[in-house]
């Protein structure tokens, strides 16, 4: 069981919010004398918790990403699942399978023996890697307009699938080495997507600026979406799910 509601803005607002004065969770607007709800960095659940409890007159800045039709599952409160009894025989045979799979494993480990990666050839790559004056590791630090490092941001090289996510501070540090001429895409939700192009001189010190996707501030418009009920066979099909 679900229940949807949409958001809406009718009436943006011309105001500027980084002119507002701040507040714990937004600014304050001194022209309509409210809050505003700063709604921009809030995930989909969080939304969720503040709307359902029927919040009203509420002034809000979003990314109009945000401002789409959102659903809440509300778990039945009685529902006969049949499935427990199949993943029952499931699990037991599995368990039995794996039993049997580690009584062979255990008689192979006597007999075969696992050779591991010299260490010696991994450093002599890594020494000749490094030593490529083409080649060098790119570092640095991604921040947003207001100079707040962003932490999560999907570093790639592009045209490929290698790629790292900068840490708490916003930190990154290329995993593979990079030459002169080489992207690198910057991405974050909520954030218009950078790229960097590779020099030797900014190697060490690469600082990227991501800017918030467009934004639309007003008085929110919660709009309940109509879901039809379910048929009785659609009910007992559920129960088979």
């Amino acid at each position: 069981m679900s229940q949807n509601f949409s958001l809406t803005i009718k009436k943006p607002c011309s105001a500027k919010f980084d002119e507002f004065q701040t507040t714990a969770i937004g600014g304050f607007c001194n022209l309509c004398q409210k809050e505003v709800i700063d709604f921009t960095k809030m995930s989909d659940s969080e939304i969720l918790q503040y709307f359902k409890n029927g919040q009203k007159n509420t002034c809000g800045r979003f990314r109009e990403t945000q401002l789409k039709t959102y659903s809440e599952v509300i778990p039945s409160k009685k529902k006969l699942n049949f499935n427990l009894l199949g993943a029952g025989l499931i699990s037991f045979s599995l368990v039995s399978l794996l039993s049997a799979n580690n009584s062979n494993a255990q008689h192979l480990e006597q007999s075969t023996t696992i050779q591991k990666p010299q260490k010696e050839n991994i450093e002599k790559k890594s020494t000749n890697a490094q030593a490529n004056s083409n080649e060098y590791i790119v570092a640095g630090v991604v921040i947003d307009e207001d100079k707040i490092p962003l932490p999560g941001v999907v570093v790639v090289l592009k045209g490929s699938n290698i790629g790292v996510n900068t840490d708490i501070d916003g930190k990154f540090r290329f995993p593979k080495p990079l030459k002169d001429g080489d992207t690198l895409i910057f991405s974050f939700v909520g954030y218009v997507s950078e790229e960097l192009k590779v020099l030797k001189k900014n190697s060490d010190s690469a600082n990227i600026i991501l800017k918030m996707d467009t934004q639309v501030m007003g008085e929110v418009s919660t709009n309940e979406v109509y879901t039809s009920k379910r048929s009785f066979w659609q009910k007992v099909k559920g129960v088979f799910r």
